[in-house]
């Protein structure tokens, strides 16, 4: 979907917050891994009744 289509869509949805990064495409995580974490962990500390640890970038090994 297009930004205005996630708009749509959020508006849709409880609890949903659309984030927008600049100059990335579909995969997030990858494109931006340091801004998806961080969105995600602000989102699970204003809605979630717990805290999550993420790990480091530095700490993630991917498989051969």
């Amino acid at each position: 979907y297009t930004v205005d289509g996630a708009k749509f869509f959020s508006n849709l949805l409880p609890s949903v917050e659309c984030v927008t990064f600049e100059e990335c495409g579909h995969f997030m995580a990858i494109d931006k891994p340091q801004e998806t974490a961080r969105s995600i962990q602000t989102f699970f500390d204003k809605h979630a009744n717990y805290q999550v640890k993420l790990l480091s970038i530095t700490d993630i090994r991917l498989c051969d």
